[in-house]
């Protein structure tokens, strides 16, 4: 009698017993769910800390303007007509010493003036002190100015002769006549606001005659903590 009558508190037992592992393996199997949930959503997630990211150019800007982004443009002038002006961001000529430099080709309809400025993500340049890139001509006689330190915004009315209505530059430079070799020039961007910066660098080319073709090559854009020692003569601080 004894053994039968402790049967039944045995079995209760070995049932408690049994369902304390089932749902510690139920716990288990929860975390561990809810942890792997947690490592997925943040693989696919947005990466927020490199260079390429929209709200992290500010924080990780190098330096160099990503030139190859040729999407992250605002176009102006002529420009907006892509027949008009078309960038090869990766041209290679071994004879012109070009390899993976900008290629930007031009036919003027009449309005003789295409632009194009670079887009980032409010830049804080405090540290720079001056913008750096080489640039050549196709065949010589090519005219270029070159636009720095632009910011969006909104006119009431429309200014004269501006290719881009809803940016202003700081600098722009005096026209630049290029020839067919390449050559190093500076920006100073010393004592100007460099804070929240959208458009740090870009051109304006210039047709001279109706469809005949401008070509010119750009590569190495780089902001530069050193003081600018031959920069380009600056023609006005707005544009």
């Amino acid at each position: 009698m004894d053994i039968i009558s402790h049967i039944p508190n045995a079995f209760l037992k070995c049932q408690v017993h049994h369902l304390i592992s089932m749902n510690l393996i139920l716990v288990v199997a929860i975390v561990t769910s809810a942890a792997s949930c947690i490592v997925l959503a943040y693989a696919i997630a947005p990466d927020f800390t490199t260079p390429n990211s929209a709200h992290s150019l500010h924080k990780q800007f190098d330096g160099r303007i990503n030139l190859d982004h040729t999407s992250d443009i605002v176009r102006g002038g002529e420009a907006k007509f892509y027949a008009r002006l078309t960038i090869d961001k990766n041209f290679m000529d071994v004879s012109k010493s070009c390899d993976h430099c900008i290629k930007i080709e031009y036919t003027p309809s009449g309005d003789n003036k295409a632009g194009v400025a670079y887009i980032y993500d409010k830049l804080d340049l405090k540290s720079y002190q001056r913008i750096v890139f080489f640039a050549k001509g196709q065949q010589s006689g090519e005219e270029v100015s070159f636009i720095a330190i632009g910011r969006n915004t909104i006119h009431t009315t429309s200014r004269e002769g501006d290719i881009f209505p809803n940016q202003q530059f700081t600098i722009v430079t005096k026209n630049v006549t290029l020839d067919k070799t390449w050559r190093r020039y500076e920006i100073n961007i010393n004592n100007i606001d460099l804070v929240d910066v959208t458009h740090p660098f870009g051109f304006v080319i210039y047709g001279h005659r109706a469809e005949v073709g401008q070509i010119f090559y750009l590569k190495g854009v780089t902001f530069d903590p050193m003081p600018a020692q031959h920069p380009l003569p600056i023609l006005k601080t707005t544009l």
